[in-house]
């Protein structure tokens, strides 16, 4: 019997998403097919099988047979193929942002703090990172916050947790989080420490650097902020503003910094991160400069 139609084929996707930290080139073998011996072309009839090496393009019509028996179909179907990333990335908006799920499966969640702010020479601390696993289903609704890099002395509070420096000091950077299920603090499944404000005033010196499971304390002094920790710091998800002294504010995290204590001055500290709401999480301090940042990849 001569299989010469298509009419068991259906065509379940038309090419697999790009779903790796860098785009990569997609290629036939990405394409998948029910049926027997599928086998792929870049004509509706003649020509050579294409290899299964062969980069696929978006915009592209391929071609499909079946083989049943040894006998090759001799009709093909039709797929425009589309390639995506599965990448979404998110930078500061000063806003609440979502992401929602596009599938079910897996999916890598990166986040960077926001560095704290500069006072003269004397630089914030530099956000932290921290990434985990997250399964989500298809339709799951992720709130973003991305911090906001500190301010000037003076300068007001940062986004999303960062504290305010007076005079002399830098405000302390925001942290950046993701809350699943809604938005208060307890919804928070993964989040990095923002930096704490530089001083320029004594005790001088650069802030504390964003968590990593500790956010720094501040540097140069016996009177500088200390980091936020897992089980404490100035607030859950707040660094310490200095409304009335001259020294920096404390960076946001999962518990945010404090701020220098000295009235004089005295630099910021950074705030913790958080992973307890994700697999495989891992965190690194001292990362991030300017604001902060949310990558979700699928895996």
């Amino acid at each position: 019997m001569i299989h010469n139609t298509l009419k068991n084929l259906i065509l379940m996707i038309a090419i697999a998403a790009v779903c790796s930290a860098l785009v990569q080139a997609q290629t036939v073998a990405s394409l998948a097919a029910t049926g027997q011996g599928i086998k792929w072309y870049a004509a509706s009839a003649g020509g050579t099988a294409l290899a299964s090496t062969t980069t696929v393009l978006t915009g592209t019509t391929y071609y499909a047979s079946q083989t049943i028996d040894g006998v090759e179909s001799t009709s093909r179907f039709a797929v425009t193929a589309t390639v995506r990333s599965c990448q979404t990335d998110f930078s500061y908006t000063g806003a609440v942002q979502t992401f929602t799920a596009p599938s079910s499966g897996n999916y890598k969640l990166e986040v960077w703090g926001a560095q704290g702010g500069l006072a003269g020479s004397y630089a914030g601390g530099l956000g932290g990172y921290a990434t985990g696993t997250k399964t989500l289903t298809a339709g799951q609704v992720l709130n973003i916050y991305v911090g906001q890099a500190g301010t000037a002395p003076g300068g007001g509070v940062a986004w999303n947790g960062g504290g305010l420096g007076n005079c002399c000091g830098a405000g302390g950077g925001g942290g950046t989080d993701i809350r699943i299920g809604g938005t208060d603090l307890s919804n928070r499944v993964i989040v990095a420490g923002g930096g704490g404000g530089g001083s320029l005033d004594v005790p001088i010196g650069p802030g504390g650097e964003g968590g990593g499971d500790s956010g720094g304390s501040g540097t140069n002094g016996t009177c500088t902020g200390a980091g936020g920790t897992q089980s404490s710091g100035n607030a859950l998800g707040v660094g310490q503003s200095n409304a009335s002294g001259d020294a920096a504010g404390g960076g946001g995290g999962y518990w945010g910094g404090y701020a220098g204590c000295d009235s004089s001055g005295g630099s910021g500290g950074g705030g913790s991160a958080y992973i307890g709401g994700v697999t495989s999480g891992s965190t690194t301090a001292g990362l991030q400069t300017g604001s902060g940042r949310v990558l979700i990849t699928k895996l």
